[in-house]
């Protein structure tokens, strides 16, 4: 089974969440892809096939406890044998699932009803457990392979094993909480030293990770989270620098807070600089100050260089010293880069629920002027997930039917409800990301709808309005983020977002009834974020009841043909409507042109002969061929014309 089957049959078929690793062979072998680690797993198919849908070769992390289970996981040969002593001499009362690894294999049971952590080589030596940790499967060539799958079913752990954990977490909790008899850790040269260490290793696409590993060392060696908080300076000013994209204290206490989250380890062994005989000192605590020391003669700490003797003065003209220009060092920065191939395994090819109009994973942006019919577009469009409905062209929807996550923003709750009982919508599928349906949707709390989002039966997500949702979005770079964050969550979701948007009033030299995107309200920020934007216009003004929905940006593919609809007690889609065409003497000499040149290019003098037998001036042809872009081409001594890029 390939890699990516076995990750759709574990996060789909057994609702199992699971995240990226690095493959075998890789200077990262078995770490996580994903910025949090299993932190980040999930079982959302969108997300599952954008991390494994590619070809680059990457394993599956399955977090264990988060799954209701844990590993036993055997390293050894003498391991093995122990286990399968075990076995022979207590029994199991059921095979459980297990695969093998390439030292030995992992063995699953569901999760007990008495919390413990991980431990290596505790079980016995060469058996580790894996319980708040995660173990790596894959698929063919990934170095493991199932014996008893899962799909089988996990069973209850043995009493014996159960027992033989529960000894295990007794000893470590005893470890942890036992006074230390051994040489103290000083946790200003513990902290001190984690800096040095994991800072000489961080990248600029790799702070975060490392950042990560630091804290999980401060919270091991038992300094608190307000004094790992305020290391933020010291570690900042050791990390290398990029003045596009600075580490903030924001992304340093989210992560550090993060690292502590987790349940507390043994300490990692020092060397001798981070250990001291005697007790040690404080770490600058973030919330109190240090007490006044005693009035004693102060003495120079034990660890720090003697102070430099001052150079005597000596009266007269001052004697001046040159001094030896500083040593230049070379700065190497070992960083991590990745290619645009190792996208392929983290996002899959583009995908179209409504052909060249509303594609999986992207931000569209539907605009037109008030009162035009926007948000009564946007409802029949996700009725289509609803119901089953084409879409508005006529194209067949082929998914699954599921429910729509709609963020009202303009208080018009009682008026789209009524409009989707109108249509005869099942409203327990309209969902909002808020608990009270009444209040409007603020893009400036945005993690309710991120949360609605990733729900697998949520299929479409409208945001109705921009100006309603964030109306601070149209007047800087800085406050259109927010779109950005709605085109990044349409990303990892895997499904379109629509975005209704108004348009600025119209000014002297736009064209009345006609849209294109200088007509959208805002800076020109907003257009970016958007790679598909909508457009409602009415370009024939005799008959306003008649409405146009083009596509006038796309980025993922060509422009489809716009589409007609007219608004009374429902929508009715029709053929596009167009601009009235004024006739003139230049546009019926173009439309006798068009037709001469139709199927085959023709000569300039017989062209000239059929357009004075019609009644049209030598003037008149060359008007009417410039207006078509009329090409010339010189052929056998003679001039032919023809349609311009026109393949005959």
């Amino acid at each position: 089974m390939k890699t990516k089957d076995l990750a759709l049959q574990l996060s789909q078929d057994l609702q199992l969440k699971i995240f990226p690793c690095y493959p075998r062979g890789h200077e990262r072998a078995k770490a996580p892809m994903t910025d949090h680690g299993q932190k980040d797993a999930s079982n959302i198919e969108g997300v599952i096939l954008r991390w494994f849908g590619g070809t680059v070769q990457k394993l599956i992390g399955l977090p264990c406890k988060d799954n209701g289970f844990f590993a036993v996981d055997v390293d050894t040969p003498e391991a093995a044998a122990t286990w399968n002593d075990w076995t022979a001499s207590y029994g199991m009362s059921e095979p459980c699932p297990w695969q093998k690894t390439t030292k030995g294999a992992h063995y699953i049971f569901k999760y007990p009803n008495f919390d413990f952590s991980g431990a290596v080589g505790k079980l016995a030596h060469g058996m580790d457990l894996r319980a708040d940790n995660y173990i790596c499967t894959g698929g063919q060539g990934s170095g493991y392979e199932w014996q008893v799958p899962l799909s089988e079913g996990i069973p209850e752990a043995p009493e014996w094993l159960l027992q033989k954990i529960k000894a295990v977490a007794a000893i470590t909790s005893t470890e942890r909480t036992e006074p230390i008899k051994g040489p103290l850790l000083n946790p200003d040269l513990t902290a001190a030293y984690w800096i040095k260490h994991y800072a000489a290793k961080a990248a600029i696409g790799t702070r975060n990770e490392y950042t990560y590993k630091l804290g999980l060392q401060l919270y091991y060696a038992g300094i608190s989270l307000a004094d790992a908080l305020s290391l933020y300076q010291d570690w900042r000013g050791r990390l290398p620098g990029d003045p596009r994209n600075d580490f903030s204290q924001f992304e340093y206490n989210r992560t550090i807070k993060s690292a502590y989250s987790g349940i507390q380890r043994e300490a990692a062994l020092l060397p001798a600089e981070a250990v001291i005989e005697q007790k040690p000192a404080k770490i600058e605590h973030a919330k109190a100050e240090a007490p006044a020391p005693a009035k004693s003669e102060p003495k120079a700490p034990a660890t720090s260089a003697p102070e430099p003797q001052k150079t005597p003065k000596i009266e007269g003209k001052a004697k001046s010293e040159v001094k030896p220009p500083a040593e230049v060092k070379e700065v190497v920065i070992d960083a991590t880069f990745s290619t645009w191939t190792d996208l392929d395994g983290m996002l899959g090819p583009l995908e179209w629920e409504w052909e060249n109009w509303l594609a999986k994973g992207f931000l569209h942006i539907l605009v037109g002027q008030t009162g035009e019919g926007k948000s009564r577009l946007a409802l029949r469009v996700a009725a289509t997930y609803l119901t089953g409905l084409d879409f508005p062209d006529g194209t067949p929807y082929e998914g699954a039917r599921g429910s729509i996550g709609w963020a009202e923003a303009e208080a018009g709750q009682a008026m789209n409800r009524d409009r989707a009982k109108a249509m005869g919508l099942p409203t327990d599928h309209i969902l909002s990301p808020l608990s009270n349906p009444l209040d409007d949707f603020r893009l400036t709390i945005p993690a309710r709808l991120a949360e609605l989002a990733m729900r697998p039966d949520v299929k479409i997500i409208v945001v109705d309005s921009l100006s309603g949702a964030d109306p601070t979005a149209e007047k800087s770079t800085e406050d259109a983020k927010s779109i950005n964050w709605l085109a990044a969550l349409a990303r990892d979701c895997q499904k379109p977002i629509l975005l209704t948007h108004h348009l600025r009033k119209r000014g002297m030299m736009d064209t009345e009834g006609e849209v294109d995107l200088d007509r959208v309200r805002g800076i020109s920020t907003i257009l970016q974020y958007a790679r598909v934007i909508w457009a409602i216009d009415t370009p024939d003004l005799t008959n306003k009841d008649l409405k146009r929905l083009s596509v006038i940006k796309s980025n993922l593919g060509k422009k489809p043909d716009p589409i007609g609809f007219t608004i009374n007690d429902k929508i009715t889609f029709t053929d596009a409507p167009s601009k009235p065409r004024t006739e003139t003497r230049v546009s019926q000499a173009a439309d006798l042109l068009q037709a001469l040149l139709e199927k085959e290019p023709k000569s300039a003098a017989d062209i000239l002969d059929e357009f004075e037998q019609a009644g049209f001036s030598k003037s008149g042809l060359y008007r009417a061929k410039d207006a078509l872009g009329v090409v010339s081409i010189r052929k056998n001594s003679a001039w032919l014309w023809s349609l311009p890029h026109k393949d005959y």
